[in-house]
Parts: C-alpha cells; sequence; structure tokens
C-alpha cells in the first residue's frame, strides 16, 4: 500500500479505493488499484456508494494481490511487481518467488502478508530542458552529458536498475541514444547514511554516479547526508599511492567513493572488457558530484601506477592505463579536492609533490562541473570568500525584512 493511502491504527489496515458497486458493511469485494488487483477487501461500516471513496479494511490473512512481475526471478529470490496508477505514479511491491520462479510479465498472486509495498517515480521525457553544453566546455559528447544529467536526477528515487529510463534528446548520426543501468546499489539497510551508486553503459561509454542530498527523503536521510555534506575535513587518501601527500580530500565523500570502487571493482572492470569500453564518465548531483569529484584522482592514480595496493582490482586498473579516458561531468558538485595551494606539512610549509601535481592536471583538464547560477553549494567548500559574501548579503537582507514587518510596541 501507498504510505499516504494506508492507515495505522489499534486495528486493521485499510486501503483508500473508490467502490466499484454499491455494497453493504462487511461485503467482500475485489478492486483494480494501486498496480494491483487487490482481492477480499472488506466494506467498511456504513456501507459503500457506487463511486464513492472508502477506507477499504484489509485483514491480512484474508487479502490477496494479482501482481505482474516487473522482472524475472528463481525461485526464493526477491522480485519487483506492480504497475503504473497513473501517468506519473507507479506502485512496486517486493515479492518472494515461489516453486518454479517467475518470468518477466507473469501475473502472480501473492497473500498481503507477505508483501512489501512503495510507491516509486515514473520517469518521462523533460520537453523543455536547458541547452546542452558543448563537447568543447565539457569534454564529452552532448548526448553523454544528458544522460549524465538523467542519471543524476533518477538516481535519487530509482530503485532497480530497470527503473531508469536514459535516453538523449540530442542523436548520434541521426539515432536515438539511451543507457542501461547495470549496478545499481542502494546499499539496503544503509540507504539512509549512504547515497547509492550505480553504473550505466552506451555504447562504449561507461557512466558511474551517485545520489546526492536527499531533501525529499526521510528526516533521517536528509540528516545524514547533510552529516556527509559536512563532514568536510580534508584527509589523506591511500588510494592515490604516491600522489597521495600532495592532496586533501573531502572526508565523508572520498570514502563513499573508495568504498563503492572497491565493493563493485571486478564487476565494473568485467563489465568494461564485456562491453569494449574506452571511455568512464563519473557523474552525480550535490553530494553525489562530490563523490564523483574523489572518484575520478583514485581510478586516475591508478592506471597512472600510482597505487601502492597490490590487490587484484587495482592490477585490472593498471592494466587499463592508457586503454582508457576519464572524465568528469557533475552538476552543482561542492569542491572536495584540495592541491598544492591548499596542502601543508607539520611546519606549516606547501607540500610539493610532482605525482601530485600530475595527478591533479589531468583530472582536472578533464572535469567539469555545471553550475546553475549563483548556487552556494559548488563554491561553499572552495570558495570561503564568496560563501561569507552570500551570507552576509542573506543575513541583511533577512534583518532588514524582520525590521520592516515588525510591531512596535510601545
Amino acid at each position: 500500500m501507498g504510505s499516504d493511502q494506508s492507515k495505522e491504527d489499534e486495528g486493521p489496515k485499510t486501503l483508500n479505493v473508490t467502490a466499484p458497486k454499491e455494497m453493504k458493511a462487511g461485503e467482500s469485494f475485489d478492486v483494480d488499484d494501486y498496480g494491483a488487483t487487490w482481492e477480499g477487501l472488506t466494506v467498511p461500516k456504513g456501507g459503500a456508494k457506487l463511486g464513492a471513496k472508502i477506507d477499504a479494511i484489509l485483514y491480512p490473512d484474508k487479502v490477496k494481490l494479482h501482481i505482474n512481475a516487473l522482472e524475472a526471478a528463481g525461485e526464493g529470490e526477491d522480485f519487483i511487481g506492480g504497475g503504473k496508477r497513473s501517468e506519473n505514479k507507479l506502485f512496486e511491491y517486493t515479492l518472494k518467488a515461489k516453486a518454479g520462479g517467475v518470468k518477466l510479465g507473469q501475473r502472480v498472486t501473492v497473500d498481503l502478508k507477505d508483501v512489501i509495498s512503495k510507491e516509486v517515480a515514473v520517469f518521462v521525457k523533460n520537453d523543455n530542458q536547458m541547452k546542452i553544453p558543448s563537447k568543447e566546455c565539457t569534454g564529452v559528447e552532448k548526448h553523454i552529458t544528458e544522460i549524465c544529467a538523467s542519471f543524476s536526477e533518477q538516481i535519487y528515487k530509482a530503485t532497480t536498475e530497470t527503473r531508469f529510463k536514459l535516453e538523449a534528446a540530442t542523436k548520434e548520426n541521426g539515432k536515438v541514444v539511451t543507457a542501461k543501468v547495470l549496478i545499481l546499489d542502494t546499499h539496503g539497510e544503509s540507504n539512509a547514511a549512504i547515497p547509492a551508486f550505480g553504473v550505466a553503459v552506451t555504447g562504449k561509454t561507461m557512466i558511474m554516479g551517485w545520489r546526492g542530498t536527499n531533501t525529499n527523503a526521510s528526516k533521517a536521510n536528509t540528516i545524514l547526508d547533510a552529516v556527509s555534506d559536512f563532514a568536510i575535513g580534508p584527509v589523506v587518501c591511500g588510494d592515490l599511492g604516491k600522489a597521495r601527500s600532495g592532496i586533501r580530500m573531502h572526508n565523508a565523500m572520498s570514502s563513499f567513493a573508495s568504498s563503492d570502487l572497491d565493493i563493485h571493482g571486478h564487476k565494473i572492470v568485467s563489465l568494461i572488457e564485456d562491453y569494449g569500453i574506452d571511455k568512464i564518465v563519473f557523474t552525480g548531483h550535490s553530494l553525489g558530484g562530490g563523490i564523483a569529484y574523489t572518484a575520478h584522482p583514485i581510478i586516475q592514480a591508478q592506471m597512472l601506477g600510482y597505487g601502492y595496493n597490490d590487490s587484484e582490482i587495482a592490477e585490472k586498473w593498471r592494466a587499463l592505463g592508457g586503454k582508457i579516458s576519464l572524465n568528469t561531468v557533475v552538476f552543482s558538485a561542492p569542491m572536495a579536492l584540495f592541491d598544492r595551494e591548499k596542502v601543508v606539512d607539520l611546519d606549516g610549509k606547501k607540500i610539493v609533490n610532482e605525482d601530485s601535481d600530475k595527478l591533479m592536471k589531468v583530472v582536472g583538464e578533464n572535469t567539469v562541473n555545471l553550475v546553475f547560477g549563483c548556487d552556494i553549494v559548488p563554491r561553499g567548500f572552495s570558495h570561503y570568500e564568496y560563501f561569507a559574501e552570500v551570507l552576509d548579503v542573506v543575513g541583511e537582507d533577512a534583518v532588514k525584512a524582520v525590521n520592516d514587518n515588525a510591531w512596535i510596541v510601545g
């Protein structure tokens, strides 16, 4: 049930539906709604008239749902089922496949007590999009920038790889360009604390991206994202190997990037080989863009042979050096890196590391942050003066607004 339609009280749950016919209190009925056919709903006190909105009673041992499987699954595996309720709403249900498994599109019947439900977004094409920056600006083709933007937006709400709709309005050689998401890690129960990570492929280009600060999610999610945003203590990143001493990274963002790249490293390299990938683009919005910022030098350092990590995955990245180009295209991302001008030793002297300088030069020449107007977030950690100026102006306006609308008490 969608959380805004169901009610919790001391008795059974209810579901707000439209009565399919005139019925008496206590009568059992079926209805198609919320992406499924609900069998065995009970009419509440007072009965129901045809077309009236009622809070049907849900008795767990009586109600069954008939749902279309949205993905295939083997026996005992979890899968997603559901369907559209309106143009921009889709209700999906997490179910467990019974004996024999389930095929994509198969109609399945489940008991209400075995269902976990959630309302999700259906992504539709935006016909009023902004002008796409040129390759001269971003370092990548226009359709790649579009897909990065769509990916960075949709990862906020997508719950499975198949939920993404990545299609560029800009065509390549007259053909519509699409991308397929092959990895989506929402981090399960840790989702509120760790931004989702995903990998998509279009042609010979791989896109890696992270979710940004989720202000529309639960309070816990918003608070924990804010904690991550402001965990700005610049730290050394061991993944940079010989280049690490002259570079500092945002504490939380670099940790997220390093963790996801380590966890999914073998799968990512396998996909690179399977699809003949020759370019990787790191992307994300806000917090997600900051994570992408730090992921780029981590992989670039391995490809340049700077890493002192002798793990199998590090060796694979080194072997890809010179075969794959790396770019970063992010959106309103906070600056998450510090190099020579900001990094000092214990005596306060600037640290000079030629490997650090080379790494930052390569990364910097292939990174772009697309910022909307005077957005303060991308400038918050790197341009303190601008941040202070904005606060001064906002503060003055706020004080003026209060004074202009104040009551004078004599």
